[in-house]
């Protein structure tokens, strides 16, 4: 079948683009340093993600936008964390998908440290959002993701569940 689109989205806004393209062209740049440190590519994106509030509140004058788009974000992980999915949740229901909930195994603590174990529970979040890029990852609680997937077909859930266990 034909897929054709009845309307169009005016862009009347750049700077979110040009705010991409910079943080990409920055990321690019930056993998080509030796010796840059380890929270370089989270310093960037954060950075681009401030100016990009900055430039927001002197459109709009609007703090309580700003504050809203700051609440949203867990910045150890860099997801979307419980206010976000508490916002999205009522939407996400009635789109009829699937929730998953993702424990990440917190016993390696005793053995690595918080630091060590935290740095594994970021990249288990953004493995885990990679994997599900149709869908949404939330930051649940310290150590567990929650997962919104667009399917509610059970056999394709459990497949989907199943290739992520792989």
């Amino acid at each position: 079948q034909n897929i054709e689109s009845k309307s169009r989205t005016e862009v009347k806004d750049y700077i979110p683009t040009i705010l991409l393209i910079l943080t990409i062209l920055t990321l690019i740049i930056v993998s080509f340093i030796p010796n840059t440190f380890t929270l370089i590519n989270g310093i960037i994106c954060i950075s681009y993600f401030i100016i990009g509030l900055i430039i927001k509140y002197i459109k709009t004058k609007n703090k309580k936008s700003i504050v809203k788009n700051l609440k949203e974000i867990d910045f150890e992980t860099l997801l979307p964390n419980m206010n976000k999915l508490n916002e999205s949740l009522p939407e996400l229901i009635k789109d009829k998908g699937s929730f998953i909930l993702i424990s990440f195994n917190d016993s390696i603590l005793p053995i690595y440290g918080y630091d060590v174990a935290m740095q594994f529970f970021k990249e288990f979040g953004q493995v885990t959002k990679k994997f599900f890029k149709d869908g949404e990852v939330y930051r649940f609680s310290t150590y567990q993701l929650f997962v919104y997937i667009p399917i509610n077909d059970i056999r394709s859930v459990t497949k989907s569940v199943k290739d992520y266990l792989k």
